[in-house]
């Protein structure tokens, strides 16, 4: 009997939440927005260099040209001037061309430099009003999250907790605490007496909150969503 081939079938991702897909739009922005500005940014040095080839092409263009109304041995200034052929007449209408055009791509070169930093301005504005609407879609995605709703949970009975606790400590201390009671309610006692405290959830909810900033999808600690 011939068997039956059987195609798999792979499950689609489950649709996000609105807030979840809210994130990802603001995630998209924000990347795209760091891009541009590091684009832009990273065409600083060659635009710099731009400037400075130009500027140094119209210095030498200015002694070439006065070299040749000081009446310089013309085949001198003509070969500085990488036109050996030019008629000795010409020289200086030669050279104030070249100081002309050169004066023209300095212009050119400022002028580029000018609205390079004028978009890297905007891009910076940009930038700014992104992360903020990333943050506020991260604050969305957390407030909507049952795992944040759980820690909040935990943790206010973990205060009720402590409260209780405290309540006993006092009614004890009307009498006396034992030697390990010693400033039993400063601020700093875990501290103090090196008690140690387990730092993984914030480490977990550190790590969390960095990766939503560039993965809408990424896990709450604890959490399904």
């Amino acid at each position: 009997m011939p068997a039956t081939a059987t195609a798999t079938r792979i499950a689609a991702p489950p649709p996000l939440s609105p807030e979840r897909a809210h994130l990802a739009a603001a995630v998209g922005k924000h990347r795209a927005a760091v891009e541009r500005l590091n684009l832009l940014e990273g065409a600083i040095p060659k635009a710099s260099d731009a400037r400075l080839a130009v500027f140094r092409a119209v210095e030498t263009a200015e002694a070439l040209l006065a070299a040749a109304r000081e009446d310089q041995p013309q085949q001198y200034v003509a070969k500085l001037l990488d036109d050996t052929t030019v008629a000795d007449g010409d020289l200086i209408a030669s050279a104030t061309r070249r100081l002309a055009e050169a004066k023209r791509q300095h212009d050119a070169a400022l002028a580029g430099q000018a609205a390079l930093e004028a978009e890297i301005g905007q891009a910076r504005y940009s930038l700014s009003f992104a992360r903020g609407d990333l943050t506020a879609a991260i604050a969305g995605t957390i407030a909507a999250s049952p795992a944040a709703a759980a820690l909040v949970a935990e943790w206010d009975a973990a205060l009720a907790r402590v409260e209780s606790l405290r309540l006993a400590m006092v009614e004890l201390n009307r009498i006396g605490l034992p030697p390990t009671g010693r400033g039993w309610d400063v601020e700093n006692r875990l501290e103090s007496r090196g008690i140690p405290v387990d730092p993984r959830p914030a480490a977990a909810w550190r790590a969390a909150l960095e990766a939503l900033t560039t993965d809408a999808n990424a896990p709450l600690p604890g959490g399904t969503e």
